[in-house]
């Protein structure tokens, strides 16, 4: 496996200025990111005030991307879809599914995990079956990025450098 891109993650300040400079609402990149307005607010806010929260490094990576800021991953300019979020969530909340493309990249569970900068025992339990009283499905942006990286999203690839 490649090397995992390791993020140096911004004071919620950074990340604000890197918003402002996209051009873009607070609202425009919670959808982006899948999240809602007052989750991506928490992410925003200084940090030692009330109901702040670091952003997560899978969530900050998503964005440079999004907004073109990421070294190695671009939008795609010969894509001729637009992406169907909503195909994406049906798949993104399938363990089975998720499995599949996971054994499809000839990952481990735990390279996996790593890709999205996540513990092996969280990611597993995304991959757990939906009985399973530890499943947890996967969130749409972490799917999304997991689409991104194993170059399988119909609107970001990753740039030869």
């Amino acid at each position: 496996m490649e090397d995992v891109f390791k993020l140096v993650l911004p004071l919620p300040e950074k990340v604000r200025e890197i918003i402002q400079d996209a051009g873009l609402t607070r609202a425009e990149v919670a959808e982006m990111l899948h999240v809602s307005s007052s989750r991506l607010n928490k992410w925003l806010s200084p940090i030692g005030s009330s109901g702040a929260r670091r952003i997560p490094d899978g969530a900050f990576e998503l964005l440079l991307i999004k907004i073109g800021k990421h070294p190695f991953y671009r939008t795609d300019k010969n894509c001729k879809d637009t992406m169907n979020i909503e195909d994406i969530e049906t798949i993104a909340h399938s363990p089975e599914t998720l499995r599949e493309i996971v054994k499809e990249a000839g990952l481990t569970r735990a390279e996996a995990a790593e890709l999205l900068h996540l513990s092996r025992n969280k990611f597993s339990r995304w991959l757990a079956p939906e009985y399973a009283e530890d499943h947890r499905p996967i969130p749409l942006a972490a799917f999304e990025l997991l689409l991104i990286k194993l170059n399988k999203h119909p609107l970001y690839k990753k740039v030869e450098i």
